[in-house]
């Protein structure tokens, strides 16, 4: 089976010093974008993650968001993505309904961060 990070592998093989994202004024290659999925993906782990496990995502459209949109799959988790928009009791909502183990953000999760 594939996941997002497999392309992202042979991109780095082949053009791992070419711009892969650009995110406001920082620039990451295909191989700097590899090792931070890679080391996302192993911190997630640490966190007591197991395959099959679904991990959300509340981020606006950065680096950290693509990085965790390949890393959570890669590692064998499921991706629980989050609308930015969505007022807390829809979030929570979400979030117990998908079963989240983890909640990955860029903001204060509020109370979030305490289910």
């Amino acid at each position: 089976m594939q996941t997002f990070i497999d392309p992202l592998i042979r991109a780095s093989q082949v053009a791992g010093i070419r711009t892969a994202v650009i995110s406001g004024d920082r620039r990451f290659t295909h191989g700097e974008l590899l090792s931070r999925c890679r080391r996302l993906a192993a911190v997630l782990k640490n966190k007591g993650a197991e395959p099959g496990d679904r991990i959300a995502i509340l981020a606006a459209n950065t680096n950290h968001y693509i990085e965790s949109y390949v890393a959570i799959p890669a590692a064998g988790f499921v991706v629980v993505p989050l609308n930015t928009r969505h007022a807390e009791p829809e979030l929570r909502y979400a979030i117990e309904d998908a079963g989240a183990k983890i909640l990955l953000t860029d903001r204060d999760p509020g109370s979030l961060g305490r289910l």
